[in-house]
């Protein structure tokens, strides 16, 4: 394995370990934290992400 893919995995690892695990049905679902979001989408650059990241901002700054 590379050492982008290890970096990538340690990085999935990392943000996996920190999830929000809440339950949906009978399914345990993993959240990732709206910074982390963010900065998925901010990699992701698409045209919706751009609009998504300024709305996750807002909700972020109204959860301080």
């Amino acid at each position: 394995m590379g050492s982008d893919a290890r970096s990538a995995l340690n990085r999935f690892n990392e943000e996996y370990a920190r999830a929000l695990v809440k339950p949906l049905g009978s399914v345990q679902v993993r959240f990732v934290s709206i910074p982390a979001l963010i900065r998925m989408k901010e990699i992701a650059g698409r045209p919706q992400d751009k609009v998504d990241i300024e709305y996750l901002r807002r909700l972020a700054g109204a959860t301080k």
